[in-house]
């Protein structure tokens, strides 16, 4: 049988076996419907309030709508069941319905269901978040249970899968800051327990070949182009000399509290620097 004579079936035998539920249990069942929704829209009004306030993060914010909108609708189909005595065969044929349909859901839908779940329940970044996702980096601007947003360094906003997203390396270049407030006395307790998450920042590394026939002059243009930069990303870059080969192989650390800075003058700051060594002057 397929699956359009099923639904058919289907419903025939529910119409036949409404006219027999008495009005009041349809009555208690729509109330308690409307009671659980208002409920929901209550605390749905309070996350989004708490989001607005900067007390909950966005990313936790679409969490808790997803396990609030699955608690709803578990309870709404508890108080229907409930309620309203269905005859077997109606039961077996809305189950026989539901698994044909599953049936059809595809298998990478389910996966990315799951991979958003995990995403959203264990954090490892958030919205905002400078990442490299494989080949794509980005910032954070949105996580949802099937995709995650970025927006690229030109601009562009580019939708990952979540499956995509936890089957590929995952560099995540913000950090909550840690702040230790100094205490002269008291024990590693004391001391520990005075370690506190701050505001988040930015720490991006990237490595560039530099010519190595002139060192001291290579040292000194590093050093003159990190001042010169250290107002623009609110700290001086840092650097240093990871490998000689026909290069001299620099590692570099470009840190700042907003992300977006890196994103837009980290090529201002390669261009400008690659532009004071190849001078003539």
């Amino acid at each position: 049988m397929n699956l359009g004579r099923r639904i058919k079936v289907s419903y025939s035998l529910l119409l036949t076996s409404i006219t027999g539920i008495l009005w009041l249990d349809i009555v208690i069942v729509i109330a308690a419907i409307i009671g659980v929704y208002i409920i929901y829209r209550v605390i749905l009004y309070l996350i989004k309030r708490g989001g607005r306030l900067g007390k909950i993060p966005l990313d936790v914010i679409n969490g808790l709508k997803l396990v609030f909108r699955l608690i709803v609708a578990i309870v709404i189909i508890f108080i229907i069941i409930n309620y309203i005595s269905l005859p077997a065969e109606i039961t077996l044929a809305i189950s026989a319905i539901i698994g044909t349909m599953v049936g059809f859901a595809s298998v990478q839908a389910v996966q990315n269901f799951i991979s958003g779940l995990y995403i959203i329940i264990t954090r490892p970044f958030g919205i905002g978040d400078l990442l490299a996702i494989g080949d794509s980096e980005g910032i954070v601007t949105e996580i949802s249970l099937n995709y995650t947003k970025v927006i690229n360094p030109a601009g562009e906003r580019i939708k990952i899968s979540n499956r995509n997203v936890l089957n590929s390396n995952i560099i995540n270049h913000t950090i909550a800051e840690e702040k230790v407030k100094k205490e002269e006395k008291g024990s590693t307790l004391v001391k520990i327990s005075n370690i506190i998450v701050g505001n988040k920042i930015t720490r991006y590394v990237f490595y560039l070949n530099l010519p190595r026939n002139n060192p001291e002059r290579l040292k000194r243009i590093l050093k003159e182009t990190a001042d010169d930069w250290e107002n623009e990303f609110g700290h001086k870059p840092e650097y240093i000399l990871s490998n000689l080969t026909r290069f001299a192989v620099y590692g570099f650390v470009l840190i700042s509290e907003t992300p977006e800075i890196i994103l837009e003058k980290r090529p201002l700051f390669v261009k400008d620097l690659y532009k004071r060594i190849y001078s003539k002057k």
